[in-house]
Formats: structure tokens, C-alpha cells, sequence
């Protein structure tokens, strides 16, 4: 169920700053320091693309890496305690789908982050003093 949902958050994801990517200047402000000044600039086009990509990708590949990794070698690169015991044969099945199912809400989470960071982003580009909060 919750791998059926990756591809059309990460496909949204890239919609959403594709979406938002039309309110932003040119140049954009890519960089801000730590107080929120920003110190460095980039084409729109640019900066619409990377984060379209880091949006969509970077969270499809956080579930797809792990879950590839669960499924090597019973389990041998996954660092569970009692690692025996959840990999054993009557419990592997609840414990590769339990992994699956975090690993997809993590991936859900980061889809959430990026259109967020990239929204405050927008939201700095747009303001007259263009501090970041």
C-alpha cells in the first residue's frame, strides 16, 4: 500500500515547486548565511530544476535504497538487534514489511520537508529585505 503512494507524492512534490517556481525572480537568491541574508544567486530556470529533482528523487531514492538493501542477502546489511531472529524465516516477511512501511513514511516526511524549505525559499525571494526565517 505504502509503496504504491512513492512515485505520485515524489510526481506532486515536483509539481508543487514547478508550481511555486513561477513566483521567483530572476535571479534568485539559491544561498542564505546563518542569520538569513542572502549571499548567493541563480538563474530561476536553475534553481527550479535542482529542486524539482532533489524534491522528487531524494525521497523516491531514501525508500527505494533501503528497501533494495533489505532484500540482499537475507537482511545481511541491516543493523537490527536480534538480527537472527527478525530475518529468521517465520518472521521475515513481517519485519521486510514493517522496514518497507517506515521507510515510506520517511520518504513521505522528506517529500513534505523539500516542498517546505522550498516554499520559505520562495517566500524570501519575494520579500523586499529577502531574509530567510
Amino acid at each position: 500500500m505504502f509503496r504504491t503512494r512513492i512515485l505520485p507524492a515524489s510526481l506532486l512534490s515536483a509539481l508543487f515547486v514547478l508550481a511555486l517556481g513561477g513566483f521567483l525572480p530572476d535571479p534568485v537568491a539559491s544561498h542564505f548565511d546563518a542569520s538569513g541574508v542572502r549571499n548567493a544567486f541563480a538563474s530561476r530556470a536553475s534553481v527550479v530544476a535542482i529542486m524539482a529533482l532533489t524534491a522528487s528523487l531524494v525521497p523516491a531514492l531514501m525508500w527505494l535504497l533501503p528497501a533494495c538493501l533489505i532484500r540482499v542477502r537475507g537482511g545481511a546489511f541491516v543493523n537490527l538487534p536480534n538480527r537472527e531472529l527478525w530475518f529468521s524465516p517465520e518472521h521475515v516477511g513481517a519485519t521486510r514489511a514493517f522496514l518497507d512501511r517506515h521507510f515510506a513514511c520517511f520518504s513521505y516526511a522528506l517529500n513534505l520537508f523539500f516542498c517546505y524549505a522550498f516554499a520559505l525559499v520562495v517566500q524570501a525571494n519575494r520579500e523586499a529585505g529577502g531574509r530567510l526565517s
